[in-house]
């Protein structure tokens, strides 16, 4: 489990900063002969960690209020695939990771959690 930042993340820059730290963290303990797909792996459990984070970790002025989170997720429910992904991508650039993964948490739906951590994977969001 990933561990809880000494004060809550105020900007996306902290965002990346305090989850690249866990992920080094992650890999130092898989040992160097770990894999790409090993690795791949531990990148995406820690975003599927982060995403159940408390709200806490994000300090309360820069934290999506749950009626904007809300907001979201209706805004995304009816959406097809590819586009809810790219409104998620959109959210996280604006909002940062952590309040987008709140939000596609909320949207309740593992193969679109899936897909997006791939995304952010593959966009240079983590683990790159």
């Amino acid at each position: 489990m990933i561990s809880t930042p000494e004060n809550p993340l105020s900007s996306p820059e902290e965002e990346i900063s305090w989850l690249e730290q866990e992920l080094r963290e992650r890999k130092k303990k898989l040992g160097s002969s770990a894999g790409e797909k090993e690795r791949f792996n531990a990148t995406k459990e820690i975003l599927k960690e982060a995403g159940e984070s408390p709200d806490e970790v994000i300090s309360e002025n820069y934290r999506l209020k749950p009626e904007e989170v809300e907001k979201h997720t209706h805004a995304l429910a009816d959406e097809s695939h590819h586009k809810q992904i790219d409104e998620l991508l959109s959210i996280a650039g604006e909002h940062g990771l952590l309040n987008a993964l709140k939000v596609v948490r909320k949207l309740n739906n593992p193969h679109l959690t899936d897909d997006f951590h791939d995304r952010l994977i593959a966009e240079g969001y983590l683990g790159k």
